[in-house]
């Protein structure tokens, strides 16, 4: 008959089996040991910035009652009220000097103005003498180019008439036109 061996055997197992519990609870540790570390990280740093929120927010505290006790207060806040209407004022206000400089960039060198007619609504209506017909073709073809024909648009003449000048002669006729109301506008620049 067989014998049965009751006995514990102490044979060592081979591969990593027998270090992975081992390593697992290295890891394990190591990680508690990182988690703790980092709380605590955290816990001091929210610590610091509360602090820091707090001293803050004293100081403004600080400033905002100076502020308030301030003896020229009164007038300063005056003047501000004074300076923010006065802006309202400069934006609101139409600049129609601003307009001649845009109409000089569309006016050729050989045309005049005898009367200049505009009003705020966009509508503008200009006299204009230039020295002959081909001038005249010249003068409304500048309108249709990109660069020029931002400000101004709708141009439509009325009748032209030769008008003696001296020894020559020149075409006078009326343009109306609509240009763009924001060349009004104050601009800082």
């Amino acid at each position: 008959m067989a014998e049965i061996n009751l006995l514990k055997q102490n044979v060592p197992k081979s591969g990593y089996g027998n270090n992975l519990p081992s390593l697992l609870v290295k890891f394990l540790v190591v990680l508690g040991v990182g988690l703790v570390g980092y709380w605590g990280f955290l816990y001091f740093n929210s610590r610091k910035v509360a602090n820091e929120v707090e001293s803050t927010q004293t100081a403004l505290e600080a400033a905002k009652a100076q502020a308030v006790n301030f003896k020229d207060r009164n007038e300063i806040l005056t003047r501000q009220a004074q300076l923010k209407t006065l802006d309202s004022l400069i934006t609101g206000h139409p600049y129609w000097s601003h307009l001649l400089p845009a109409l000089a960039k569309v006016t050729l060198k050989t045309s005049s103005y005898s009367a200049i007619r505009a009003n705020g609504d966009g509508n503008i209506i200009l006299s204009v003498r230039v020295p002959s017909l081909q001038d005249l073709d010249k003068y409304l073809q500048v309108f249709d180019l990109q660069q020029f024909n931002q400000n101004f648009s709708d141009v439509r003449i009325g009748a032209f008439h030769e008008e003696p000048n001296g020894q020559t002669t020149n075409i006078r006729f009326d343009v109306k036109m609509k240009y763009n109301t924001t060349v009004l506008n104050y601009n800082s620049k």
